[in-house]
């Protein structure tokens, strides 16, 4: 009874009052579903109900924005899984007459901005002096903004801000430029620096829209200049190794050797991404409850590497095959696991996450799977952006190192997949050699694309360091051996007057020296020349990138030999 005296209760206050319900907003602009199916949500983030959903090629009118969620008549959709159609709406003050948006420089010291126009509304936040806003509607004396009203009297007229015909062409950057969150000038901490290329996804006259690592933002077109030329778009991807997180300032003080990466900016050096190793999972198969993610990661790490152009993708490593099983085998431990990493990834404004799982063996193959599934499905319901990466062997007979990785499986789940193509020769190999001979490399290439593996996520993993093994006096048999920097191995061979060959097979220098004990060794180098055969294969089966183990273990001239065959 209570319930239907609500209901014409309600009914008459509607029928009656109906002249108190606000206005639909103006349409701001279209945009076009690029999803198959686009849920629409009742607030602006995937927390939210869905309250229906948009099919692709839809044309749909955005009359508010959230953060990356767009507002529509309906709810709430993502804005990367849309597409912007046009930038025009109708003009508040003018019934029927198209308004066009243009630009404003704010001239007042700190300018209102309003929840209606009108002074009789709220002040709901400020512009300050100097800062470019769009005005994307106007109502009497009043412009519109992404963020409220201001008043026109306190801005200068720049220009109309019109689609452009440059879409889908490249640009490089002129002058270092921060990224824009929108047009209105928010800023996002990640910068497009001079000398990098990207692609224009949306040509606005004064601005392009980019896309740098988690995100897609805008920048001044003036601070870009168009090539007439189409890049290779490969990814360069190199691992920094971190031991604690409090050796994550090692990277960053400018008078460390290190801080020579991501303090500087990342064209020049022909780096894209880096991938610290921050992320470890720890505890005990026997205690569940043990069973976490070891956070070694640093703010001030990303905002530096972000200001210089980088992108951040954080690695996550499991090396227990024990561990792994009964987290894979238990989904409250997997749910905490999962939960960990994505909150890491938001609290840490990270680009991408590389799974690095090995050694786990055959029991933990399709719990890899589900894992990898779930934790992608996760991280991209809060930014379809982000990028998950997976790290792999060649393929071999080995149920340990090998046949747990279900490749074409983890293919079609994760963006990218890394053939980690060295360790041919380990510690503790019977025999001296290369960590990865040419032909041994372009074997598992081959392989890994017969197991239908798309070319455009295989990224082929090269090594940075190589092995000094102790050999019998007359064979290869080799007992012991020691990792070692590239001008490391230079050094020790010429401080103990050996010789350097070239192995034509392998496509590398081999140096031989005898150590003052006498002990005979030998060292598959790497260097430019070697580095160069590994990038050419990459080329040659159009493979999307490169990944390197690790970092500060290469001489400075393999850089130009990465920026020559991968970004020329």
């Amino acid at each position: 009874m209570k319930k239907i005296s609500l209901i014409l209760l309600f009914t008459f206050i509607i029928s009656n009052f109906a002249f108190f319900i606000p206005k639909a907003e103006a349409s701001q602009f279209k945009v076009q579903i690029t999803a198959s199916k686009l849920s629409i949500r009742s607030g602006p983030s995937t927390k939210y109900r869905v309250v229906g959903y948009y099919t692709k090629g839809q044309v749909v009118d955005v009359i508010g924005q959230s953060g990356s969620f767009y507002k529509t008549s309906r709810g709430y959709i993502h804005s990367g899984y849309t597409k912007r159609v046009q930038t025009t709406l109708k003009n508040s003050a003018s019934r029927g007459a198209i308004f066009t948006p243009f630009k404003v420089e704010v001239t007042a010291s700190k300018l209102s901005i309003r929840s209606g126009p009108s002074t009789k509304y709220m002040v709901v936040g400020y512009y300050t002096k100097g800062q470019v806003i769009d005005a994307i509607g106007q109502s009497g004396s009043f412009y519109k903004t992404s963020r409220g009203y201001i008043h026109s009297g306190y801005t200068k007229k720049l220009l109309n801000l019109t689609k452009g015909p440059n879409e889908g062409k490249y640009i490089v950057i002129k002058e270092d430029t921060p990224i824009l969150k929108g047009i209105d000038g928010v800023q996002d901490e990640r910068y497009a620096v001079k000398g990098k290329i990207y692609k224009i996804l949306e040509d606005m006259g004064m601005y392009y829209k980019i896309r740098q690592g988690a995100v897609e933002g805008y920048i001044l077109s003036q601070n870009a200049q168009i090539i007439n030329y189409t890049p290779k778009e490969k990814i360069t991807l190199a691992w920094h190794y971190v031991h604690s997180k409090l050796d994550n300032k090692y990277y960053y003080k400018s008078s460390n050797p290190e801080s020579k990466y991501i303090t500087k900016n990342s064209a020049s050096i022909g780096l894209d991404v880096v991938s610290p190793t921050w992320f470890d999972i720890i505890g005990s198969a026997s205690n569940l409850n043990s069973i976490n993610v070891l956070d070694k990661a640093d703010s001030e790490y990303v905002k530096i590497s972000h200001r210089n152009g980088y992108e951040v993708w954080a690695l996550l490593a499991e090396f227990d095959a024990d561990r792994a099983y009964a987290m894979f085998t238990n989904k409250s431990v997997m749910d905490r696991i999962i939960n960990q990493v994505v909150g890491y990834a938001e609290k840490y404004n990270l680009d991408g996450i590389n799974i690095d799982f090995e050694g786990l063996g055959l029991k933990n193959k399709e719990g890899l799977i589900i894992f990898t599934r779930e934790l992608t499905n996760r991280l991209k319901a809060k930014n379809p952006l982000i990028k998950v990466s997976i790290d792999v062997t060649k393929p071999s007979t080995s149920d340990k190192w090998s046949r747990f990785y279900d490749r074409k499986a983890l293919s079609d789940i994760v963006d990218y997949m890394m053939f980690m193509a060295y360790d041919e020769h380990y510690k503790g190999s019977p025999v001296a050699g290369s960590v990865g001979s040419l032909p041994w490399v372009e074997q598992g290439i081959k392989e890994i694309l017969a197991l239908e593996v798309p070319k455009d996520k295989l990224i082929l993993g090269v090594p940075f360091y190589l092995r000094d093994f102790k050999v019998a006096q007359n064979t290869n048999q080799s007992d012991d051996s020691n990792v070692l920097k590239m001008q490391q191995a230079v050094d020790i061979i010429k401080q103990y007057g050996g010789n350097i060959y070239f192995d034509n097979n392998a496509k590398q220098d081999v140096g031989e020296y005898f150590d003052k004990d006498g002990n005979r060794h030998l060292v598959w180098l790497e260097n430019a020349k070697s580095m160069g055969y590994r990038l050419d294969l990459i080329n040659k089966y159009d493979l999307k990138g490169m990944s390197a183990w690790q970092l500060n273990f290469e001489t400075d001239d393999i850089w130009d030999v990465i920026k020559e065959k991968l970004k020329r």
